[in-house]
């Protein structure tokens, strides 16, 4: 059992809405090694463009720009320009597709090969689950021995917690740009600050840690979060990621963080990034698990279902989320 005291992690008093940085205590940490072979020259366009949400008619940009900047400035969601239409025959080729080959398929919709090539894709995706415990990262578990009722285990990543499906990845991303950009000499360091009430915090400082030209900035409530996601946070050593604890409640912390975002000045001058689901690719990560659970789902019922059937779903979210059919 993993308690808040084990870890030694100092309490200064803390005002209304001041902040703390909290050090980390002694305990061991690693850093992930980085791949070189990834850098290559950034591309001047893009095949896919994305948009704000709040004004169709600014200039597109690219899937970079939109995940480096988390929001649009006038402080809108990039949202991919056109959808993109996926036929039977690619539903049907899918099925049989482990997860990271079925996250390749799905991204690639959302992502010009002049950004990202198929190579380096594919080699961001199996980094970024490779720590996962369960070779099929959100295996799809039967409750019921007729296969009338399932659970998608969303908990396998390395903090226990779903975000990890999208974080993971999105660490590797962010990495991936900015060694491309100083390998162009066009780098400038990312200041990534969010707010969680626990599981998005450790998610996110798990797949940044250690990474170069990236800064984190995490704001968690004082005293508000589980023990063990607090220790996740907080005990990590990698000299990049800065936990802050906020004396007030997670709408606290999250308001901190807007204003800052809604700073143009400020923004553009700290080059600040998001990890909050306000970033297009937290959200495309996830998407992939929505496609494998239905698949999963089809294997499940032992050759009375197909393609095209409905299932019934509801979800939670807590320290180990799941999703039921």
């Amino acid at each position: 059992m993993v308690r808040q005291t084990d870890f030694d992690i100092p309490r200064p008093p803390l005002s209304s809405l001041a902040l703390a940085y909290l050090q980390p205590s002694a305990l061991g940490a690693h850093v992930l090694a980085v791949d070189a072979s990834l850098v290559q020259p950034s591309p001047a366009t893009t095949g896919v463009t994305y948009l704000s949400t709040r004004d169709a008619s600014q200039t597109p940009v690219s899937f970079e720009t939109a995940v480096m900047t988390g929001l649009a400035p006038d402080r809108g969601l990039y949202v991919p320009a056109a959808m993109p239409r996926v036929t039977a025959a690619q539903l049907q080729a899918w099925h049989t597709l482990a997860f990271a080959d079925l996250s390749f398929e799905i991204l690639s919709l959302f992502i010009g090969r002049n950004e990202i090539a198929e190579t380096h894709l594919r080699d961001l995706i199996n980094r970024s689950y490779r720590t996962f415990s369960s070779q099929h990262i959100t295996p799809l578990v039967p409750v019921a021995a007729d296969g009338t009722l399932n659970i998608l285990e969303l908990f396998h990543g390395p903090t226990c917690s779903f975000k990890d499906v999208a974080l993971q990845f999105v660490g590797n991303l962010f990495d991936y740009f900015l060694r491309r950009q100083a390998t162009a000499g066009a780098a400038r360091p990312l200041v990534v600050v969010g707010a969680t009430s626990g599981d998005t915090g450790s998610a996110a400082i798990e797949g940044l840690r250690g990474k170069a030209n990236v800064q984190v900035f995490m704001l968690h409530p004082h005293g508000r979060v589980a023990p063990i996601q607090e220790a996740q946070m907080t005990t990590i050593l990698d000299a990049n990621v800065h936990n802050v604890a906020v004396d007030g409640t997670f709408d606290d912390c999250q308001a901190i963080v807007k204003s800052l975002f809604a700073d143009e000045a400020f923004r553009s001058a700290h080059a600040l990034g998001a990890v909050n689901s306000i970033n297009w690719a937290r959200i495309l990560a996830q998407i992939v698990y929505y496609f494998f659970a239905y698949y999963r789902w089809i294997d499940a019922g032992g050759g009375r279902r197909s393609l095209g059937d409905k299932v019934k779903r509801c979800s939670e979210s807590s320290m180990h989320p799941a999703t039921h059919s």
